[in-house]
C-alpha cells in the first residue's frame, strides 16, 4: 500500500490526500522536466525583436531570461507585451500582424477593454477550465450583491434596473471572493506578486447572444490596505465604467483578469485535472489488480500524474523544493500556499460537482443564452469542455456496458467496492459525493458516471498541449495576467494614465516565467500521444491520421468491442482537435494531433 501525504496535521482536512510517489517514478520525472527544458530552447531562441524598456535595449530573450537586472521592469507601452511571442513557427510575425495593436488597445481605450473582457475569457481560457461565470437568479443574491456594492448600486445600469435585468435573465457575476485573505508574495527583493479578491457583475446583451459587458468591478483584500476607504464589508474600492475614470476602470478590468488567471491555474486546472484525479488513481493502484478490466481502462492514461504532483508539492533530497522553478508566477509561491487554497476550495465539495455539465447547471447557464451556430459556440470554454466530455462518455459507457452485463454485476465487484472505499477514506482518497443519490457503487450508471469523469479529466488536460492554445493569446500576458505586482489598490477616482496602469501588471521578471510555464505545456513533445502516430499524409498534405488500432488496452485485437470503441474514441478525439482547434495564423485544420497526451504529465 502507498503512503500519503500528511496533510491532516497540517489542519488540512477538506482537500483530496495526495498520493506519495515512489522514488523511481520521481527520479524519472525529474529527468523528464530536465529534458523538456531542451525542447523548449528553439522557442526560447526565437524571443530574439529587440525592445527598449527603462532606459535599456535588449533582446525579448535578455528581458525575460537574461540579464538580472533587465528582469524586474515594468513594460514601457501596452504593445511590448509582445516581447512573450517567439519566431519560431512563425507566431511572431502573424500575431504582431494580426493581434498586436487589438490586444494594446484593451490597456489604453475603455470602450474596446470592456467589450473584449469576457470574449477574452470565454473564447481563450478553456485549458484553465474557465466556467466561472454564474447568472444571478434570485432576490436573495441581489440583495446580497447591492450590499456589496454600496452606494454605487442606483448609477451605471443605463436605461434598466438591476431588478429588471435579473427578471429578464440577463445578470451575471464572476466571483472571487475566496480570494480576499490571500496574502501577496515576496521573494528576491521582486516586486511583489498579488492577487486580489474581486467581484464582477455583467449584464448580457438583450439582442447578441453570448455578449456579456462588465458593468461594475468591486476589488479588495483583508490584507491590503486600500487608498481610499468606502467603508464596504470588507477593504476594497468599487469601479465602474460610467463612475469611475478612463484609468482605474482600465485597472479593475485586469485585476479581475488577474483573479481569474489565478483561479484558472491553481483551481480550474490543477485542483479538477490534477488533484483530485490523482487521489483517485492512486486508491485505483491500491486496490484494484492488473488483470482487472477497469485497471486496464484506466492504466494507460494514469502514468506520471502522481510522480509530477509529488515533485511540485514536495521537498526533494538534495534538490529541495522546486515548485519555484515550474509553477507559474502568482501570490501562490510555495507548496504550503497552494495546499491552503485547495484545501479552502475543497471546502465541502463533491466529486460530481468538477464533471463540465455540472458546473454550467449549477451556475445557471443555459445553452440556448449562449449558442448562435454550434451548440455553447458563444461561450468556447463550454463548448470544448462538453464535447470532449460526450467523446468520453461514449468510449467509457461502451465499456461499462461490454464488461458488467447488469447492474449485480457492479454491485458485486469486491475489487471496485474496495475502490469506492479507499476513494472516501479520509486518510487515502478523503473524495466526498461520488455519486449522487447512491449510497454505493451498485449499478452500471454510477460506475459510467465516474470513470468518465477519470477519463474526462485526464484527457481534456492534454488541450493546455496544444501550441494554438497558448498563442499567441496567453502568451500575451495581459490577457491573463498571473498576478498585479503593486499592493496598492488605485481610488476609482485616480485617473492613471497608461504608464502607470503598466506598472501594475507583470513585468519582464514575471512574464519571464510564465512563458517557462507556457513554453513547457507547448513546445515540448508529449511522452506518449493519445492518438498513436499514423504513416500516410492525408490528402491535403497535413498530417497524418492517427493509427486507431495501434497500442490497443485491452486483449482481443480490434474486432474486441472495447478496443473497438476505444479505437472510436481515438478517432472522435482527433475530428475534435482538427475541428475546433485550427491553426488561428493560417485559418486552416492543421494542429499537430499527435502533440495531445494520453497522461498528464505536466
Amino acid at each position: 500500500m502507498r503512503d500519503w501525504l500528511d496533510l491532516k496535521s497540517k489542519g488540512l482536512n477538506n482537500m483530496p490526500g495526495v498520493p506519495v510517489a515512489e522514488a523511481s517514478g520521481v527520479a524519472d520525472t525529474l529527468y523528464k522536466l530536465n529534458k523538456r527544458k531542451k525542447e523548449t530552447g528553439p522557442a526560447e531562441k526565437g524571443l530574439s525583436f529587440p525592445y527598449t524598456i527603462g532606459g535599456n535595449t535588449a533582446s525579448a530573450h535578455d528581458f525575460l531570461f537574461g540579464d538580472p537586472k533587465l528582469r524586474n521592469l515594468s513594460l514601457g507601452e501596452p504593445m511590448q507585451f509582445s516581447i512573450s511571442w517567439t519566431y519560431y513557427k512563425g507566431i511572431f510575425d502573424d500575431a504582431v500582424k494580426d493581434c498586436q495593436k487589438p490586444f494594446a488597445d484593451m490597456l489604453t481605450s475603455v470602450d474596446k477593454a470592456t467589450e473584449g473582457f469576457w470574449g477574452i475569457i470565454a473564447d481563450y481560457g478553456t485549458p484553465y477550465n474557465l466556467l466561472i461565470l454564474r447568472r444571478v437568479t434570485s432576490d436573495t443574491r441581489l440583495a446580497e450583491l447591492k450590499t456589496l456594492f454600496a452606494q454605487y448600486w442606483r448609477q451605471g445600469w443605463g436605461d434598466s434596473s438591476p431588478e429588471s435585468i435579473l427578471r429578464e435573465g440577463r445578470l451575471y457575476e464572476i466571483d472571487f471572493s475566496m480570494f480576499e485573505s490571500l496574502p501577496s508574495w515576496h521573494s528576491d527583493n521582486k516586486a511583489p506578486r498579488y492577487n486580489p479578491a474581486t467581484l464582477t457583475l455583467l449584464v448580457q446583451d438583450k439582442e447578441k447572444k453570448g455578449h456579456l459587458e462588465p458593468k461594475f468591478i468591486r476589488v479588495w483584500s483583508k490584507n491590503v490596505e486600500p487608498a481610499v476607504s468606502l467603508g464596504l464589508p470588507s477593504r476594497g474600492e468599487v469601479y465602474s465604467r460610467g463612475l469611475s475614470t478612463d484609468g482605474a476602470w482600465l485597472y479593475a478590468l485586469q485585476a479581475a483578469k488577474t483573479s481569474a488567471t489565478l483561479y484558472g491555474i491553481w483551481l480550474g486546472h490543477v485542483y479538477h485535472w490534477h488533484i483530485v484525479t490523482a487521489a483517485m488513481q492512486g486508491t485505483m493502484y491500491d486496490t484494484i489488480s492488473r488483470s482487472h478490466p477497469i485497471y486496464q481502462l484506466l492504466k494507460p492514461q494514469s502514468d506520471y500524474l502522481i510522480e509530477f504532483d509529488h515533485v511540485l508539492l514536495n521537498k526533494l533530497p538534495v534538490l529541495g523544493e522546486i515548485f519555484s522553478q515550474i509553477a507559474p508566477p502568482s501570490c501562490i509561491g510555495n507548496p504550503e500556499a497552494f495546499l491552503k487554497l485547495t484545501d479552502m476550495f475543497a471546502t465541502d465539495r463533491q466529486f460530481w460537482e468538477d464533471d463540465p455539465k455540472t458546473e454550467l447547471a449549477k451556475n445557471g447557464l443555459e445553452e440556448e443564452h449562449f449558442t448562435r451556430d454550434k451548440p455553447w459556440d458563444m461561450y468556447p470554454v463550454a463548448r470544448h469542455l462538453i464535447l470532449v466530455w460526450d467523446i468520453c462518455e461514449r468510449f467509457v459507457s461502451d465499456f461499462v456496458f461490454a464488461t458488467y452485463p447488469d447492474d449485480s454485476h457492479v454491485a458485486a465487484d469486491k475489487a471496485l467496492q474496495s475502490w469506492m472505499n479507499a476513494a472516501a477514506d479520509p486518510g487515502k482518497g478523503n473524495l466526498r459525493g461520488l455519486f449522487p443519490g447512491i449510497p454505493v457503487m451498485n449499478n452500471r450508471g454510477a460506475l459510467r458516471h465516474l470513470l468518465t469523469s477519470l477519463v474526462y479529466r485526464v484527457t481534456v488536460h492534454g488541450v493546455s498541449r496544444l501550441i494554438q492554445s497558448a498563442n499567441p493569446e496567453l502568451t500575451w500576458v495581459a490577457n491573463f495576467p498571473p498576478c498585479l505586482q503593486r499592493e496598492d489598490i488605485p481610488p476609482n477616482g485616480l485617473d492613471l494614465n497608461t504608464q502607470e496602469l503598466l506598472t501594475y501588471l507583470p513585468n519582464t521578471g514575471t512574464i519571464g516565467e510564465m512563458l517557462n510555464f507556457y513554453f513547457a505545456f507547448a513546445f515540448s513533445k508529449p511522452y506518449v500521444p493519445l492518438i498513436p502516430p499514423g504513416n500516410a499524409k492525408m490528402p491535403d498534405g497535413g498530417p497524418s491520421r492517427g493509427a486507431y488500432g495501434k497500442d490497443l488496452y485491452f486483449s482481443g485485437g480490434t474486432s474486441e468491442p472495447r478496443n473497438a470503441a476505444l479505437m472510436t474514441f481515438r478517432q472522435e478525439m482527433e475530428d475534435f482537435i482538427r475541428s475546433e482547434y485550427k491553426w488561428w495564423k493560417k485559418g486552416h485544420f492543421s494542429p499537430d494531433v499527435q502533440q495531445w497526451p494520453r497522461n498528464i504529465e505536466t
